[in-house]
């Protein structure tokens, strides 16, 4: 087996890297020359250059070997430059690979060469000039001249061309002679030049017009004449320095600097008693200082404004503004007012331009955009209405808008910047949430303001000022002393009347009338029976019942009838006396508050809630009768779905004798009376003899009790 060499392992590598190469390589298709024909002259030289197809396999292409057919007549060399050797004709041909490409090469004599100069003379005043010729030839050609008081614009070139000669003054008495000689090949053509000599008697000067730029400065000035001479000034902007001489002589134009935008021209007048020649100087305009403003930028807000915008300019100005809501106004020469009305859509920026042709200066102007907070954008309201306000944080014009209903009143209606709002919430009409929505609307912003009203409780009674709501108990307490047990009855018009009587820490059977704080608490039990009001209640905290209106349900689970299911201590307490009062004679009801009634053969007192409705029950006013209500068991259901109470006349106990039970009412009260000498509480009681609040009783008396519970969400 024969082994690879390094280089031909090389090779393949390199073989491989390129296969492995992303993009392929161009493949060239063909060449040409640059030229097919080609005619020269026997000794010039015209290069031939190659041209790919495609362009792009040109950096992949084959080393270019170039080829002629006689070398005699036509030779090329390895850069394609082809040289006339003799007449004749020769073929040049490209080798790229296997491609080739050819041009066919025609070599002439050259032809003879002329040069001809248009004028060939040319005669000069004294004080010089600028003066053209013309060249005419064939061929390259060069120019010299003999005398350094001529200059040229060229000294060589091709073909035909203008030549400008420059001729200086003549400082010198005499006639003075130069050539400028243009010469092509072997051949050459003359151009003759006789500048005059000065006069003794004239005056000249060199150079006899000068330029300043704005800055000023100083240049110099030669003076020619053989006499005494003078210089006069016409403007103070410009100085000669000496103002008089004698024979030739330089003399320095001094220029200040210009103070306007203006070219100036003056001429300074040179005699010498016998002729007169001027200097023309001419100082060019300062430019236009810069236009300046008095700010660069301007913030309104947004109530708009305007201000006075100071303009300095050496020359006209204008102004424009690039929004329509910057306005414009009072256009002086030194100033402009530029003024914004009040915010009135969305916009970012402006930009006011001063321009004076030669300079622009500008000033960005923006305004302030509208801002509006609440300070809270929903309005819970209860039942009964309200007044709430509303903080408003604005910097603009405001006002109310969309007020989605008749029971919310918002005022004000509109204001501007920082203002407060009332929200006025009528009291509820039905049991039923309501809700409705305003807008407080500034500038591009509208904030919405929801307003939630409760439905007021078609069961729940109101007991003080302050609108607390309460629910009562489903009915009277009971206590089986055997169990050691507080529960509701089953029914509201259920008592136990004389069960009552059997006051002992055994009885089996349950009660319903308890003498004041006997609710068990520090040992206070209901099966007390001793009319002995001090042990009842504690001497130091509790003689006048000051602390026993949360009694009972305070300290105590209550279980439900025959249920298992029972509400945890602190869930239900006694209504204070002043409590009592305020449901039966001052709060606010949609009908009647009370009325004495018979239900299922049972008397009692009905109570109904503050926003009772009637399932369709007849109901009349009654206080001292308690046959004009007489329901049976069907309303009394609906009565009492409807939220209606009923305390039924359970009686009263007085240590183991029963008073009343069936035709009076005996219910404690929080809160107690102030006497030295005994325990007394207050009770609310009825009968047909009428309703009484906060009548006094004894603690040891046995009393029906009736709990209530706070309504969630208040205190």
């Amino acid at each position: 087996m024969k082994r690879l060499s390094f280089f031909s392992m090389m090779a393949a590598l390199l073989f491989l890297a390129g296969c492995n190469s992303e993009e392929p390589q161009a493949s060239l298709q063909s060449i040409s020359l640059s030229k097919s024909n080609l005619e020269i002259e026997t000794g010039s030289t015209v290069r031939l250059s190659v041209i790919y197809s495609p362009e792009e396999a040109e950096d992949n292409a084959p080393e270019i070997l170039w080829e002629s057919s006689r070398s005699k007549i036509a030779r090329v060399d390895d850069k394609g430059r082809v040289t006339g050797v003799a007449t004749g004709t020769a073929t040049i041909t490209a080798y790229c690979g296997k491609l080739s490409a050819s041009c066919e090469v025609t070599v002439v004599k050259p032809a003879p060469v002329t040069v001809k100069v248009t004028p060939a003379s040319i005669t000069v005043p004294q004080k010089g000039g600028e003066y053209t010729v013309q060249i005419t030839t064939n061929h390259e050609w060069t120019a010299a001249v003999s005398e350094s008081w001529v200059t040229l614009d060229a000294d060589k070139g091709i073909g035909n061309s203008s030549l400008k000669l420059n001729v200086a003054p003549n400082e010198t008495f005499e006639t003075t002679t130069a050539q400028v000689e243009v010469k092509a090949g072997t051949e050459k053509a003359i151009v003759s030049i006789s500048r005059e000599g000065r006069t003794p008697e004239s005056i000249s000067l060199s150079p006899a017009t000068i330029e300043f730029p704005a800055e000023g400065g100083t240049q110099t000035v030669k003076v020619l004449t053989s006499i005494a001479w003078t210089a006069t000034v016409q403007d103070s902007w410009i100085t000669v320095s000496p103002a008089s001489g004698e024979g030739d002589g330089t003399i320095t134009i001094i220029c200040d600097a210009a103070s306007a935008m203006s070219q100036i021209k003056q001429q300074v007048t040179f005699s010498n008693g016998q002729t007169k020649e001027t200097l023309s100087v001419t100082r060019a305009g300062r430019a236009p200082k810069p236009i300046t403003l008095n700010y660069e930028t301007l913030n309104f807000n947004v109530n708009g404004g305007s201000y006075i915008v100071t303009v300095k300019s050496d020359i006209e100005w204008n102004v424009e503004s690039s929004a329509s809501w910057v306005q414009i106004k009072d256009k002086t020469a030194g100033s402009v007012k530029l003024e914004v009305g009040k915010w009135e859509n969305s916009h970012s920026g402006a930009v006011v331009t001063f321009s004076n042709g030669e300079s622009t200066a500008a000033i960005t102007v923006t305004q302030a955009v509208p801002e509006l907070t609440l300070s809270y954008s929903n309005v819970y309201a209860p039942a009964e209405g309200g007044s709430y306000e509303i903080t408003l944080t604005c910097n603009f014009d405001w006002y109310i808008s969309n007020n989605t209903a008749s029971w919310v009143d918002v005022s004000p209606g509109y204001g501007n910047g920082f203002s407060k709002i009332t929200v006025k919430v009528k009291e509820a009409e039905t049991s039923v949430t309501s809700q409705a929505t305003f807008s407080v609307v500034c500038g591009n912003i509208t904030r919405v303001v929801t307003v939630y009203r409760a439905g007021y409780d078609p069961k729940s009674f109101t007991i003080n000022n302050s609108g607390t709501e309460v629910y009562f108990s489903p009915s009277n307490l009971y206590y089986t002393a055997s169990a050691g047990k507080w529960s509701f009855a089953q029914y509201q018009y259920n008592y136990q009347g004389s069960l009552n009587t059997h006051i002992s820490s055994t009885n089996s059977s349950a009660i319903d009338l308890f003498g004041r704080g006997t609710s068990g608490y520090n040992n206070k039990y209901p099966y007390n029976y001793s009319n002995n009001s001090s042990l009842y209640c504690l001497a130091a905290t509790e003689k006048y019942m000051i602390n026993t209106n949360y009694d009972w349900g305070h300290y105590n689970n209550i279980y439900y009838y025959s249920s298992s299911n029972y509400d945890p201590a602190g869930t239900w307490r006694i209504m204070t006396d002043y409590e009592w009062e305020y449901l039966l004679n001052t709060r606010k009801v949609s009908g009647l508050s009370y009325a004495l009634c018979t239900v299922r053969g049972t008397k009692g007192l009905i109570l109904f809630p503050d926003h009772f409705e009637n399932p369709g029950v007849t109901v009349k006013s009654s206080s001292s009768n308690f046959s004009t209500n007489t329901f049976s068991e069907a309303d009394w259901n609906k009565l009492e779905n409807a939220g209606a109470v009923f305390l039924p006349a359970a009686g009263q106990r007085e240590e183991k004798t029963m008073n009343g039970a069936g035709n009076a009412g005996y219910y404690w009260m929080g809160g107690g009376v102030n006497e030295s000498s005994y325990y007394y509480g207050y009770i609310l009681m009825f009968s047909e003899s009428g309703v009484q609040n906060r009548v006094k009783c004894e603690a040891y008396k046995g009393c029906a009790v009736r709990l209530v519970k706070v309504k969630t969400g208040q205190g």
